[in-house]
């Protein structure tokens, strides 16, 4: 570490810190950090001085980062299972390095963590798209980071014990060779375990899927209840259903006319996951693309979308796959769709012979058209509408105007007879022998 005789001695003796396995076994990474500020700043200089002078215990900068990463160098080697020695009872300079590097990693993986969040998944809610879900939901835990300052999913790896093969093996990142090599036991395990616990608890509650996690709370074993479901969704019968959903969502799956409700997107969008569940890794019945391509055109009904459907069929070089064809398929209708919208609005103002009409003379009425009803109508035809209009307008303002003079009528009537109204304010009291005018 860079260290003189009487600075190392203030370490190891005063500290009692006197071989490895007592530095990383009873020490915290803060002590580690706080010794060799209390080594530096600990000295006092003696009030006569000696002759000569005798040097004082001194920490640089460089060598109290060597002692945290010596420290932490021992962490590593005790959780991944091996000896807290290398090279002869040396520890060498490029393992020092390697350590160092690991630290400064942590380090930015923290601040970038503490930036922003990543994006969570889902709740589960079929088990026809758990693999789907837990693809997402693993992605998701694997950036999150827990005590061991690892990726969280080393917690619910398939080997529980590293081998030794696994140990000298030679890996592409430190990631990757600790989260395979890590011991599951320890403190540090314990607190991850119950992290990955809680964290699939609040995808799962309320689904079809909260049966086989619950069992696990009592101990907050997320790797039980991850292994348990992983096994569950794994089996024959689970495989099996799976495949089965995917088959009758795509026999079902047909569009037939643009809707609100159903969309073009969500057409395609139902045909890709169905097709995904399908190729996954654990069913293995992938649908060759051209099949895609052939059986997605034939379940496109809409007849509005012929043309764009025999383009697609006579084009001279195809993109034949699923995402060619919801791609295209989608400019076109998007393009037929405007025109046919606006060629509608044209129609309800145009007049012309060329027109066909579809609603009889008999059937013609007064009241509201739809635009496509009223396009459907020949000139005459909507003539003698405007003609129903008018008579219909005519009735109700002469029941009005009848209306209006009977009632007239009936006040000037009443005002010029001698007779009594039947009112009782001129029957009775005073007004009973007032003389009427």
């Amino acid at each position: 570490m860079g260290l003189d005789v009487p600075t190392a001695d203030a370490i190891i003796v005063t500290q009692g810190i006197t071989d490895m396995e007592t530095l990383v076994s009873f020490l915290q990474e803060a002590q580690v950090k706080d010794i060799a500020r209390s080594v530096r700043y600990g000295y006092q200089t003696p009030a006569v001085p000696a002759v000569p002078p005798v040097p004082g215990p001194f920490v640089t900068a460089v060598a109290a980062t060597k002692f945290h990463a010596v420290w932490y160098w021992g962490i590593l080697r005790l959780r991944c299972g091996r000896t807290l020695t290398a090279n002869n009872n040396t520890l060498s300079a490029p393992e020092i390095k390697k350590t160092l590097e690991r630290i400064r990693f942590e380090a930015q993986v923290k601040e970038v963590a503490e930036s922003g969040e990543a994006k969570k998944p889902p709740p589960l809610k079929k088990v026809e798209k758990f693999h789907e879900w837990f693809d997402s939901w693993n992605t998701y835990m694997h950036s999150m980071r827990g005590a061991a300052r690892l990726p969280l999913p080393y917690v619910y790896r398939k080997v529980e014990l590293a081998t030794d093969a696994m140990r000298i093996a030679e890996y592409d990142t430190t990631d990757e060779e600790y989260m395979a090599l890590f011991g599951l036991t320890g403190s540090y395990y314990a607190v991850d375990n119950a992290k990955v616990f809680n964290e699939l608890m609040q995808y799962v509650i309320g689904g079809p899927c909260e049966s086989i996690v619950k069992p696990f709370r009592r101990k907050n074993d997320g790797r039980g209840a991850v292994l348990a479901l992983l096994k569950y969704a794994n089996g024959d019968d689970a495989q099996e259903r799976r495949a089965a959903h995917a088959y009758s969502v795509i026999e079902s799956t047909v569009y037939k006319r643009m809707s609100k409700a159903f969309s073009l997107d969500d057409f395609f969008a139902r045909l890709r996951d169905a097709y995904a569940i399908l190729s996954h890794a654990d069913i293995n019945q992938p649908v060759q693309e051209q099949r895609k391509w052939q059986d997605t055109l034939d379940k496109i009904e809409d007849s509005s979308l012929e043309s764009a459907k025999m383009a697609l069929r006579t084009a001279a070089t195809p993109d034949k796959t699923f995402e060619g064809l919801a791609s295209k398929m989608k400019e076109l209708a998007h393009e037929i769709y405007k025109s046919r919208k606006t060629k509608g609005e044209r129609l309800i103002g145009a007049t012309g012979a060329e027109k066909q009409a579809v609603i009889k003379d008999g059937t013609l009425h007064g009241g509201n058209y739809t635009n496509a009803d009223w396009a459907k109508l020949t000139s005459e035809q909507q003539g003698k509408v405007r003609d129903l209009r008018k008579a219909a307008k005519n009735r109700k303002r002469a029941i009005k105007s009848a209306g209006t003079s009977d009632q007239t009528k009936s006040v000037s009537d009443e005002e010029a007879s001698d007779e009594p109204s039947g009112k009782a304010g001129t029957q009775f009291g005073r007004n009973a022998h007032k003389k009427k005018k």
